[in-house]
């Protein structure tokens, strides 16, 4: 797996995900801009016949899109849908760029629009488009839910 930069180790590895991003920039306040290398050494691509399945490619659109959202320190993600079109392959090797932006915001709902891209011999290749909404929940709330479900499961 590749190492990510410290932009993203600082603002989402804390929040518990398994990346599937490498390094990203906020365009302007509603657009943010990924980059994530396909590694043929990474278990979850070689486990996938050696290509980036459809659950990978949707959650780096969507920690593209979180990473607008990375300011807010009791910010928690949680997908409310997400919806995927894939036009073409990422396969290792691949160098892929996710471009998201924000449709709307509504409160703790945020709705996106992301555009996965790769250069193949020198010309843009779409891969995927993903479209998603993002509630959020503060720190508080999680914690109450995480020990609700605790609770539950307990004999």
């Amino acid at each position: 797996m590749n190492t990510p930069s410290s932009a993203i180790q600082k603002s989402l590895l804390p929040k518990g995900m398994a990346l599937v991003i490498d390094d990203a920039k906020v365009v302007n306040p509603d657009q943010a801009t990924g980059y994530f290398l396909v590694n043929e050494t990474d278990a979850r691509i070689k486990d996938h016949r050696s290509s980036m399945s459809a659950g990978l490619l949707a959650e780096f659109a969507h920690q593209t899109g979180d990473f607008l959202l990375q300011n807010d320190k009791d910010w928690l993600p949680c997908v409310k849908s997400s919806h995927i079109v894939i036009f073409a392959a990422a396969l290792p090797g691949d160098s892929l760029v996710c471009t998201a932006t924000i449709n709307m915001r509504n409160g703790r709902k945020t709705s996106f629009t992301a555009v996965i891209m790769k250069t193949n011999c020198g010309k843009q290749e779409l891969i995927a488009k993903v479209t998603f909404t993002r509630t959020s929940f503060s720190k508080r709330i999680r914690q109450r839910m995480e020990q609700k479900t605790h609770e539950a499961l307990q004999p």
